[in-house]
């Protein structure tokens, strides 16, 4: 029995992964795959102006964009997640032969890329940064890497409270900390993404016994979608009735488009808190 369940436990996990994976995957920012290796890579772009002149620069993507990639990407490096990256490999790992197998050998890559990502990882992924100079704190002058600045920008005030270096990222330039998450985030959904390519791989092979619909269900809403609200009844509201009104209201609801503020606010500002609630 309890291998059973420990089966089912497994094929939820694989499963959730698909479908969290394939959320990333469909991220706009994922539509230019080249851009997506160049930020993991922390590149740098080089233009010549009118005179000739060199310069370089950054190569960032719009902050919105990278904050709405990182919270798609958060749950795959969080501890304790359902679909933190060591959960899911460590389930993985029953579907391949062993080292010596080529799929073992992709295994063990993805999880030596997975390794580097951790807050834990000593060295930096890119760059290290040095503090802002504060005469007032000396020990706050502390060079902290790309991936601990990352994961402060990742979970900004979640962060474990025992860790004390989480209390001294602020000394550090705002730009340097989002340069450090767009590395961090980039990599992240790179490998979320190679992960998700090799266990499309076992699945073709019917190595991976999971359902179709992880791989086939829809991940993002679709926003153009005209809802549809069920008529309410207004009889047991305790107000005076205006049937015509009301009907006319119920028949707008039911047909799904939503109403214009100006016919929407003379019902909005007559009704009653309780009203609203029910």
């Amino acid at each position: 029995m309890s291998t059973v369940g420990s089966e089912e436990r497994t094929t939820r996990v694989l499963s959730w992964y698909v479908v969290r994976a394939r959320r990333v995957e469909a991220h706009s920012l994922l539509v230019d795959r080249d851009a997506m290796v160049r930020w993991a890579r922390g590149g740098v772009d080089t233009a010549d102006d009118y005179r000739g002149a060199a310069s370089r620069r950054w190569s960032l993507p719009p902050e919105e964009a990278l904050d709405s990639l990182a919270v798609r990407c958060r749950p795959f490096v969080t501890r304790g997640a359902a679909v933190h990256w060591e959960t899911v490999t460590a389930a993985l790992r029953a579907h391949v032969r062993g080292p010596g197998d080529a799929l073992g050998e992709s295994l063990e890559q993805l999880c030596s890329g997975w390794r580097r990502l951790e807050v834990t990882y000593p060295g930096p992924l890119v760059f290290s940064s040095p503090s802002e100079v504060d005469s007032r704190n000396p020990d706050r002058g502390e060079v902290m890497t790309d991936i601990a600045l990352a994961h402060h920008w990742l979970y900004g005030e979640s962060g474990p409270s025992e860790d004390r270096s989480l209390q001294r990222l602020g000394a550090h330039e705002l730009a340097d900390r989002y340069r450090a998450s767009v590395v961090l985030v980039a990599n992240v959904a790179l490998l979320v993404i190679s992960t998700l390519g090799f266990m499309r791989v076992l699945w073709e092979r019917v190595e991976l016994d999971l359902p179709d619909h992880p791989f086939t269900r829809p991940v993002t809403a679709a926003v153009d979608a005209e809802p549809s609200i069920p008529a309410r009844s207004y009889a047991h509201r305790g107000r005076v009735a205006d049937p015509e009104r009301d009907a006319a209201l119920d028949i707008k609801l039911t047909t799904g488009r939503w109403l214009p503020i100006d016919e929407s606010l003379p019902f909005l500002m007559s009704a009653r808190p309780e009203d609203l609630q029910r």
